[in-house]
């Protein structure tokens, strides 16, 4: 578990599994969120 924020203007940060399948979205936002990274083998901005 850790935490993230979502900085960006206009762009969501996709983050993926180890096959490439997307896990989930974080959508623009300028507040830190709870996070399981044990999945996320990457994440893209988008």
């Amino acid at each position: 578990m850790g935490q993230a924020v979502n900085n960006q203007v206009g762009a969501a940060a996709f983050f993926y599994g180890q096959n490439g399948q997307v896990l989930d979205v974080a959508l623009p936002e300028n507040r830190p969120f709870t996070y399981d990274w044990t999945p996320v083998w990457s994440i893209r901005n988008c």
